[in-house]
């Protein structure tokens, strides 16, 4: 079952391991959610556990940038930080 819902979400990694059923499929329930183009950029750099240094020199814009846009995004997807 969690294969079936980390396939249809498109990160199996991320929950294929997880225990907690219940979370997951509520995260399957939600609908999907619209990124920015830019929000979908500093969340790739995050995936792939760059700095918000690292990901504002890729992206040419300010550490404090990267922030406000990673605090928004955070908002948006109801975490409450990188590790949610």
């Amino acid at each position: 079952m969690q294969a079936l819902v980390a396939q249809r979400l498109g990160f199996r990694e991320a929950v294929a391991g997880s225990r907690d059923l219940d979370r997951v499929l509520a995260l399957a329930r939600r609908p999907p959610v619209e990124l920015s183009p830019r929000r979908q950029q500093v969340l790739d750099g995050m995936a792939r556990g760059l700095s918000n240094e690292r990901i504002g020199l890729g992206l040419f814009v300010t550490e404090a940038t990267v922030k406000t846009i990673a605090k928004r995004l955070f908002a948006q997807l109801g975490a409450s930080g990188r590790a949610h």
